[in-house]
């Protein structure tokens, strides 16, 4: 009885901690390969409550931005600035594709 009452205590901790994070939550770093691109990420953080800052850069004008995030499947909205992108997490690097343009960049994870 006592293993049976352990175990019902464990399930909606377990249960909380998959439902509440995402691949996506932490901090990513670009390496600025693609700045030919008309926009990329310096560094953006994605945090689990939904909100995130980026480091944007517009050719050579570099902006902060944040606000909140929203990730449906592989399709990520940035709800004030009404963007939308796939993403492609594999390991510690996420690839952010804009649909409309097919313009990608790739981030690496920062530990």
């Amino acid at each position: 009885m006592r293993l049976i009452r352990s175990s019902i205590l464990l399930i909606p901790f377990v249960m909380t901690a998959c439902t509440s994070s995402s691949g996506l939550v932490g901090s990513w770093h670009g390496d600025g390969t693609m700045a030919e691109q008309p926009f990329t990420f310096g560094a953006v953080s994605f945090a689990d409550d939904g909100t995130f800052t980026a480091e944007a850069r517009y050719g050579q004008v570099v902006r902060v931005q944040s606000g909140h995030w929203h990730l449906d499947g592989y399709t990520l909205d940035l709800v004030e600035d009404q963007r939308t992108y796939t993403i492609h997490i594999m390991g510690d690097t996420v690839t952010f594709t804009d649909p409309t343009s097919g313009n990608s960049m790739l981030l690496t994870r920062v530990h």
